[in-house]
């Protein structure tokens, strides 16, 4: 077939999945979600079949512009909205998932370069894992959680987590040739990831998170040999494990503890536990911080403070990747230094209104540079230089620290808002590059 007649056909084919979806609608009046689900597992099982109709990605990318275009009609021209468009919008929400879900194909499939089972296995994920949570949390969810910005149901993650399970497994038993317990231990560890991925989306990203993460999973994990993958799958149920039982420890929401604890494995699988000691030694004196200050029982912080936190660590965690160098883990600490040192003068100005700024500064010092430098320094993980290096981080965590004191308004109010994340963002950048500018 050429690519040209595939790509009408799939047009025609997409056009007619609607219209006869909107003729469902009309005569039986289903429940919105369930025909928007519907038309995501259709859509879904109908772009898995790409594989076999095109042999180069450009057909597919103007199959995802020419959806999303489509897509965009039924939602914004009025005419279209209320008829064909119901299909799609029915449920009126937030979300610009419905442009993801072509975009995510076609990104999956240019990224897997011919090898069709790491497309079909992503895209499998996202049209039958991401709608049978749904559906099933809408029918039988009785124990929610709080995400981004929807609230979920455990009996929702926990169908996803099957069916996800299932979608990797099986494929990878009767096509691949893998081990049956590598098998086995590969599907259980997307498994769980890929929920969590799908349980911190937000405004429809999922349909993005999903078919990228369970990709880059499989590419990680398909030749990893079983001892690795065991002690991978350990980790994983860990994480899963302290993510239920910890989480209310913290001042943190949901989402936020399901972004910490990716943070974390993300930390430790990519470089290893000197790279997880900062973030989760943070995390640790954060919790007591929050305790102290009498917060713990208000789940106050949403996925952004995770994000902001963590976003210049993980930013050194990708550099050390590409171009690997025992150099970039003082940066890469002295960023979680400056935050825990940022979030301690905010706790401390909290706790105590009454004492002076620059005691706040010099609590906020110490907390990063004690439980941060210290036990790094204790197992020798700057090499010959610890010394000197710590006694630099001292210097720089100091200044960042004045000048966020300095920088940031109405800090006895303890601020949760936007900007004062983006101030913490800026600070902790600045000072890892100093650190990385003094080695």
């Amino acid at each position: 077939m050429g690519p040209w007649l595939g790509i009408v056909l799939v047009c025609v084919t997409l056009a007619a999945l609607i219209a006869g979806l909107r003729l469902y609608q009309q005569n039986f009046n289903p429940h919105p979600e369930w025909v928007r689900k519907l038309l995501h597992i259709l859509m879904g099982l109908m772009a898995l079949t790409f594989p076999w109709i095109f042999e180069e990605p450009w057909p597919v990318w103007v199959l995802a512009v020419a959806a999303a275009s489509g897509l965009f009609l039924l939602k914004f021209q009025k005419v279209l909205h209320a008829g064909f468009g119901t299909v799609v919008h029915g449920v009126e929400r937030a979300s610009l998932g419905e442009f993801y879900f072509p975009l995510s194909i076609a990104v999956v499939f240019d990224l897997a370069n011919g090898n069709w089972l790491m497309y079909v296995i992503p895209i499998l994920i996202l049209t039958l894992a991401d709608a049978t949570a749904a559906l099933i949390g809408v029918r039988y969810g009785k124990l929610n959680y709080r995400s981004t910005d929807s609230v979920k149901s455990v009996e929702g993650s926990v169908a996803f987590f099957l069916v996800t399970f299932f979608s990797v497994h099986v494929p990878l038993l009767l096509f691949s040739g893998i081990d049956p317990v590598n098998s086995l231990l590969v599907a259980m560890i997307c498994g769980i990831l890929v929920m969590l991925f799908e349980a911190v989306a937000w405004r429809g990203l999922d349909n993005l998170f999903i078919p990228l993460g369970g990709f880059f999973l499989l590419q990680v994990y398909w030749d990893m040999p079983s001892t690795d993958l065991l002690l991978r799958a350990a980790v994983v149920m860990v994480v899963l494990f302290l993510l239920i039982t910890v989480r209310r420890l913290t001042t943190l929401n949901h989402s936020a503890a399901i972004g910490a604890a990716l943070v974390g494995y993300v930390s430790w699988a990519l470089g290893g536990l000197q790279w997880l000691l900062p973030p989760l030694l943070m995390l640790i004196v954060y919790a007591a911080l929050a305790m102290l200050a009498g917060q713990r029982e208000s789940s106050t912080h949403r996925l952004h403070t995770v994000v902001a936190v963590s976003s210049v660590g993980l930013i050194w965690l990708f550099i050390n990747q590409v171009w690997p160098h025992s150099e970039y883990l003082f940066p890469y600490t002295l960023c979680y230094a400056a935050q825990l040192s940022m979030i301690g003068i905010v706790r401390e100005s909290f706790s105590h209104p009454q004492l002076s700024g620059g005691w706040y500064v010099i609590r906020g010092v110490l907390d990063g540079w004690v439980f941060l430098f210290v036990p790094l320094l204790a197992m020798h993980a700057f090499g010959d230089d610890s010394l000197r290096i710590s006694v630099q981080a001292l210097v720089i965590l100091s200044l960042s620290a004045l000048f966020f004191y300095r920088w940031q308004p109405a800090v006895r109010d303890c601020p949760d808002d936007l900007p004062r994340w983006l101030r913490q963002v800026v600070v902790a950048g600045v000072a890892s590059l100093a650190g990385y500018a003094l080695i």
